[in-house]
């Protein structure tokens, strides 16, 4: 008897993970083979679920000491080159003023990488609301400033059922591909973001899908399979964790995000919620 545990797509189109048992039997005076299929997708998430909160609890408490060490001494550096600034005035030569800008603005960049570093191992349970996803996306652009060259055009679906989800954490999802998107298009360009629903044929369930497409330089072939892999970037000050995070997030909420791109021509990010979710959490 031989036992495997491939994935296999359901009638609904969702992907579950089955164990599989085959054995080799005699029925007639005939050789034949018995399989048999145990549905094991949700205990397969429990395991995923646990190992990654060991791993993430592991990162956090590095993270943090990290963190309260590092971000002590930046702050004082960012307060004494203000200080230096505002004592100064207008007696300072250019040279030096633009000097003490690149001080703050690396300690920002910092600092930026210390919290994008948190956020990544701190991830927590989703605390789920049933809200409208149209409303968490407007939300998330709104906390964006949007460079004069890039047009923003949104397609939202009407009459779409709600999804049950943790809005602080779909909101940073959201803002970090919209902000990817922009950062992609340096030049300018168009961002288009849309909502519908996708049927999956089982009764009372689908996705709410959520597709951000931009015209930017779009992303290499060969790196489209490292992009959500930890602390991989081709930004010269990128930490690599903006996407991993995403992906930890809408995992969490028993989502799939997807990328799709071609160099000169642009990216789409797709992101489908579970338009019905049992609250892990009784909310």
């Amino acid at each position: 008897m031989s036992t495997k545990e491939p994935d296999i797509i359901s009638g609904c189109g969702q992907v579950v993970v089955v164990k599989m048992r085959l054995a080799e039997i005699e029925r007639q005076g005939e050789s034949a083979y018995l399989v048999s299929l145990r549905d094991i997708t949700e205990g397969k998430r429990v395991e995923e679920r646990s190992a990654r909160q060991e791993s993430l609890a592991a990162m956090w408490a590095l993270a943090s000491i990290i963190g309260h060490e590092v971000r002590g001494p930046l702050s004082v550096i960012k307060n004494s080159a203000e200080f230096l600034k505002t004592r100064l005035g207008t007696s300072l030569d250019e040279k030096v003023k633009r000097h003490l800008n690149i001080l703050q603005e690396e300690v920002n960049t910092s600092d930026k990488i210390i919290e994008d570093v948190l956020s990544f191992a701190r991830l927590k349970e989703p605390t789920l609301t049933t809200v409208d996803v149209n409303s968490i996306v407007k939300a998330s652009v709104k906390r964006l400033t949007v460079r004069g060259n890039v047009k923003i055009v949104c397609k939202f679906g009407t009459d779409l059922p709600p999804v049950t989800v943790d809005i602080t954490q779909i909101q940073q999802v959201f803002f970090n591909i919209i902000t990817n998107a922009i950062d992609a298009m340096s030049k300018g360009g168009t961002l288009t973001m849309a909502t519908k629903e996708q049927a999956t044929g089982n009764k009372g369930r689908g996705f709410a899908e959520i597709s951000f497409q931009d015209t930017g330089v779009g992303i290499p072939k060969e790196n489209l399979p490292k992009i959500f892999q930890p602390l991989f970037t081709t930004k010269s000050k990128g930490t690599g964790l903006g996407l991993a995070t995403c992906q930890n997030i809408i995992r969490a909420h028993n989502g799939v995000i997807r990328v799709d791109s071609e160099v000169g021509k642009g990216t789409m990010v797709s992101v489908k919620l579970p338009i019905e979710q049992q609250s892990r959490n009784g909310a």
